[in-house]
């Protein structure tokens, strides 16, 4: 069976992700103090015990006719419990927590493979770096950073691993102005793809009740 050909297409960027010169966006400049800058994000985002939130995905190639589209809610609670559920176009659901995976499609649950679970498991590893301050520190990436003059942060990712650089150009990670929870995510793939990763309405260390992450 081919994992990824049958593995929600957020995951399928995520995984492309942990494998891999575009320019930063005209109106950042270099930080003038970035290891201040990357303080400042790891404490903030280490402080983050819980997410509630809604994610959009945009995906544009130019073998697409046109750019596609997904939409959903998020979830996260420390440890390692994880709820991603696609609402559209189409009903996925993958919850992790304790380990357990559970994953349906249009409401009836899916079958997963032990190697599938190990893989989906990994990528939720990778999901909870992203939001908290490990991708900071990723060894396989050049980090620089970069602020605008309304205060945001853009920290980009290069990769330094000559496997990771087949795939991924640059990865660019967005935070609000004086730092705070990521809110977008832009991975430029190579030759040409793009794919986006906003999050929005975005609600910071809520109660987040334990039925979130329970099966349906």
């Amino acid at each position: 069976m081919n994992v990824l050909r049958n593995s929600p297409p957020l995951l399928f960027f995520l995984f492309k992700f942990l494998i891999s010169a575009a320019q930063v966006p005209g109106e950042f400049r270099p930080c003038p103090e970035p290891e201040a800058v990357k303080r400042l994000l790891k404490n903030q985002l280490n402080a983050i015990q819980s997410i509630r939130a809604r994610f959009r995905q945009e995906k544009d190639n130019p073998i697409l006719a046109r750019p596609q589209t997904s939409a959903g809610v998020f979830c996260f609670s420390r440890p390692d419990k994880i709820r991603w559920e696609y609402q559209k176009p189409y009903a996925w659901l993958f919850i992790l927590q304790n380990q357990e995976l559970y994953r349906s499609e249009n409401g009836q649950e899916v079958a997963t493979s032990p190697q599938q679970k190990r893989w989906f498991t990994s990528m939720a590893g990778s999901v909870i770096r992203m939001i908290q301050s490990g991708m900071l520190e990723n060894p396989d990436y050049e980090h620089s950073f970069f602020c605008d003059p309304g205060g945001r942060i853009l920290v980009r990712l290069k990769p330094r691993n000559s496997r990771i650089a087949r795939y991924i150009r640059e990865i660019h990670l967005y935070f609000p102005p004086g730092g705070g929870a990521l809110e977008r995510m832009d991975m430029l793939e190579n030759p040409e793809g793009v794919t986006r990763l906003f999050f929005e309405d975005q609600s910071i260390n809520p109660t987040v009740s334990e039925d979130c992450f329970s099966k349906p």
